[in-house]
This record gives C-alpha cells, structure tokens and sequence, in this order.
C-alpha cells in the first residue's frame, strides 16, 4: 500500500471519527449531540407551545410530535420551528432531518380568544424604548432597524413575538408611528389593535402640523389619533373633565382627561402606582390649560386615595366637581373616605361620596370556607421580620383576602396556626410561634373581622412540613396556617 492510500485511508478514518465524537458527545460533556438537539428542540417548542399542550421526542436526528394546537396554522408552525432545530454540529449531525408528525391532532374545541395586541415606543432624552407585541421575529427586526434610523440617541428593545396581530400593514403603521414620534420633543406611540395614538410635546405648531398629515396616512383598516401639544399654545379647555376608572379584581386603573402640565400628570400617575401596586395603571391624561383655581392636584390624589379602597369603583370630575362611586364590602370605607376628603379644609370643590357597601354572601358549609382559605394561601406566606412577629408590608394584601373570607366564615371559628423552623432553642420558636399568630389576629380584628372567631395558636417548632436540615426546608417550616372549625355548642 502506498503512503498517499495510507494517508487518504487515516484521512477518511478521522473524518469519521470526528463525526461520531461530535455526534455522541465527547467524555465529560454535559449532554450528547442528541440531547443537546433535544434541548434545541424543546426550546423553540416552548415558544410556540407556552401551555405545554405538545411534546417532542428525539431519536437521533428524528424528532417525533405529539399532542394537540388550536388551529392547523398553529401545527404548522410548530412542525416548521422544530425542523429547524440545530445545535453547534452543522447539518450533518447537528440538526433535525425529519419530523413525524401523526400524532399531532388540531383541537376540535375553538382556540381561546387572543389578548388584545398592543404595542408602544416611547421616546426620552435617551432615545426611544419599543415595547409589547410584535408579529414575529421578522418585523421586529425591522421595527428595530427603522426605529435606530428614527432615533439616533439610542433604541431599547423590550417586544416579544405574540399572536394575534391585526389584518392589513400592521408593520406600516407601526413605522408611522414611530416616524411621528421622532418628530416630537418627547412623547409616546401606542398600538392597540389596528388603533393607534401618538401624544407628547412638539416643538412647534408647523412640527404638530406635520405629525398630523403624516399619521393621517395610516394603512387601511386603521385609525390613528393625535394629541400632542405646543408649548404656549395649549387649549383653554372647557368643561375641565378628569376621571379614574378602576375595575374589579386586578383589572388596571385607567386615567383619562386634562392635566395642568406633564409634571402634574406624571406626579398623579406616579401616587396612583403607589398605592395600587397590585394594578396596572394606564395613562392617558392630556395636558391643557383651564384647570379650576385651588388645589385641584390635592383632591386629585386624596380621591385616589379613597379609590385604592374599593373594590371597583369610578372618579369622575368635572371643573371644581368630583363624584367618587364604586363598591366595597366593608362599612367603615365610606365613612374613612368622607374623613380623607374632609381634612382637605374649606377648599372650592365638591366631591360627593357614592359607594355602595355589598357584602359577600356568608358561607354555610365547613369545607367551603376551608377552601376559601387553602386557595387564598395557596403559593403565598405570610411574612414576617426575622425572629420577631412583625408583619411585613408585602403581606398585606393576602391578609387582607384572608379577612374578606373571614366574614364570609362568620359562622365558624378559625385556627391561626403559628409554626416555625428549628433554628434556635424550643422554647423561643414556641413563643414566637404564638406571638406571631397573635399578630395576624390582630391584623384580621383590624380589618373588620369578630375577635370571637379567632383562635391564636403556637405550635414551634413540633410540626414540619419540610427537611429543617434544608434552607428551602427551614422556609417552608416557617409558615401560617389557618384551620376552619364549627364553632362548640353550634
């Protein structure tokens, strides 16, 4: 054999080699070439399947569907996404060759609505910053390239790819929008749906004149809105109309009407998120001028005050007149809302106090009122400062849940059970372990709830739930529970 054969010989023997190394993963790799393409697989899977309705398997380079999508445009993309799983070994042995798809059933249920599309861009000194839904990876890169055109101090990125986009040239309005916002002196672009607003300052009327013959060139299919500004030459408006609408459960809190200036606007936006935390706030104010004399902004944010307080409920003001309306189940709100806007003195406005107190339907039944609470705790703990039985602020609003199931449990009498870890002596857990139950009772006492339905216990250290051996076990030792028993002699 001569040494070129020999030399083409070990060439080829490498070359196959090579291959199986990279296809079986070398020694003290953390997966094999097929795990690392499962995980590739499994990976684009999720993006397309948050609900975890569909499952892939891979047997080497074969990747295997099961389960089931909304829509045969949902099992397509699925089947396409897969097949264009890679991992670092090329195509040869690092990408799926063939997807088996048989066990892949479209639902003969009707798909879920979609959540409403909505994007936005909103421009600051630094530039602008693109937020919500987009389409698809496509047009967000292009979004993101036009927007760098538009903005030259800088572009931020926070969208992410969504379905149920709006027919017609979605991407064209967006671009329009994004075209009248660069023309602004600062400002905001919002797309919900085929609607689009831009709002913000301009710096002249010929630039707001601009912006409005460029947004009244919006795609078919889609309307726009412009409320921008110039700076001395805001509109004397009147009625001067302003209203918060706040709806049940955590819907948003949705701000609309006339503000005196930005700042006024971005102050009661910013009191509105802090003493709502739980809500999303939505800005729509305008800025305009014929705001009633005295402290307009004052009242503003004490009736918001009051609306944080409800459960649902509307702000509604009209010049130097408000009308606060809405429901909560606890009688003591109304007369404290009365107070709060009291202890603004003799100023020259009139809000009317119109809430109706409805109180939730008391539970008969032993095991529905555990429930409540089991559900009420469920992922959630009550927490309190290390060692001491002090209520932390985040727990207000679980224990405040807890109360409203507490009076809808009037008839039995409720366990607040205290428990802890077993770091520390016996003796101490067990006298923490009370006082901070003692503590929650008095929480719920304060809510509203019958003090002859509590029952405060301590049980230290006695009763794990968990490994104390553990962190993760210690924090779970650490823990409320609450026991719903009939009442002796009922």
């Amino acid at each position: 054999m001569t040494k070129s054969i020999k030399l083409i010989i070990a060439a080829i023997a490498f070359i196959i080699y090579g291959a199986v190394v990279l296809y079986s993963g070398l020694p003290g790799n953390i997966r094999s070439a097929e795990d690392k393409l499962d995980y590739s697989a499994n990976t684009k899977l999720s993006r397309l399947d948050p609900n975890k309705k569909v499952s892939v398997e891979l047997n080497g380079q074969v990747a295997t569907l099961t389960g089931v999508t909304n829509s045969e445009v949902d099992r397509k993309d699925i089947i396409k996404s897969v097949k264009s799983s890679r991992w670092g070994g090329g195509i040869i042995v690092g990408g799926v060759t063939k997807v088996r798809a048989d066990g892949l059933k479209v639902s003969a249920l009707p798909p879920k609505p979609l959540p409403p599309f909505r994007w936005a861009a909103e421009k600051s000194q630094d530039g602008v910053t693109l937020v919500g839904m987009v389409p698809d990876e496509t047009t967000r890169n292009e979004i993101v390239a036009y927007a760098e055109g538009q903005f030259p101090n800088g572009v931020t990125d926070r969208m992410n790819v969504a379905r149920g986009a709006p027919a017609g040239d979605w991407l064209g309005a967006a671009k329009i929008g994004l075209n009248s916002l660069s023309r602004l002196n600062s400002g905001r672009v919002t797309g919900n749906g085929s609607e689009f607003v831009v709002s913000g300052r301009a710096e002249s009327r010929e630039v707001l004149e601009r912006v409005n013959e460029r947004f009244s060139k919006l795609p078919s299919d889609y309307t726009g809105e412009v409320i921008v500004t110039v700076p001395g030459d805001l509109r004397v408006q009147s009625p001067y109309d302003w209203s918060a609408t706040m709806g049940p459960g955590n819907a948003p809190v949705i701000l609309t009407g006339y503000v005196p200036s930005r700042n006024a606007g971005d102050k009661i936006v910013a009191h509105a998120r802090t003493i709502m935390t739980n809500r999303r706030v939505i800005d729509r104010q305008v800025v305009a001028n014929g705001v009633p004399e005295g402290p307009w902004e004052d009242l503003v944010s004490t009736n918001l005050n009051v609306l944080s307080q409800l459960k649902s409920g509307n702000i509604t003001g009209r010049d130097n007149k408000f009308v606060i309306s809405g429901i909560t189940d606890d009688n003591a709100v109304v007369d404290e809302s009365r107070i709060k806007i009291e202890a603004l003195g003799n100023i020259p406005f009139n809000t009317e106090v119109d809430i109706d107190v409805v109180a939730p339907p008391v539970v008969d039944l032993v095991d529905e009122c555990q429930t409540l609470f089991d559900n009420a705790m469920r992922n959630n703990t009550i927490n309190f400062q290390t060692s001491k039985a002090i209520i932390l602020p985040d727990s207000k609003a679980l224990l405040d849940r807890l109360g409203v199931a507490a009076k809808r449990c009037r008839n039995f009498e409720i366990e607040i059970a205290g428990h802890t870890d077993s770091s520390g002596s016996a003796e101490l857990n067990q006298s923490l372990s009370v006082s901070r139950a003692q503590a929650v009772v008095r929480y719920l006492i304060g809510e509203g709830v019958n003090e002859g339905q509590l029952k405060a216990r301590g049980y230290g250290e006695t009763t794990p739930i968990a490994d104390n051996s553990t962190d993760e076990g210690k924090a779970q030792n650490r823990r409320i529970e609450f026991t719903i028993k009939t009442k002796k002699g009922s």
